[in-house]
């Protein structure tokens, strides 16, 4: 999933650790577990940007997702090979 890469971009930041006490607060006050834990994730850290309301696609765009990221690499070095082929 897309999001699993982008939540790998900003693991262990400190929005990261707000992150995790988000969702473990919900779980353990709520008792709600989201089942798509990247794409919660994902979204949780778009609510952090200055325009939070905006697509994964459009938070690429506006530079909110680091993707010089390592997380990235594969992805890259894919796109690459298919390019030089």
């Amino acid at each position: 999933m897309l999001e699993t890469v982008l939540s790998q971009s900003f693991a262990g930041t400190p929005v990261d650790s707000c992150i995790d006490e988000f969702f473990r607060c919900v779980k353990s006050e709520v008792g709600v577990e989201t089942r798509h834990p990247e794409k919660a994730r994902a979204h949780a850290y778009l609510a952090t940007m200055p325009e939070p309301h905006v697509s994964v696609g459009v938070a690429a765009k506006k530079k909110y997702w680091n993707l010089d990221h390592e997380a990235f690499r594969p992805i890259r070095d894919f796109l690459q090979a298919l390019c030089a082929a």
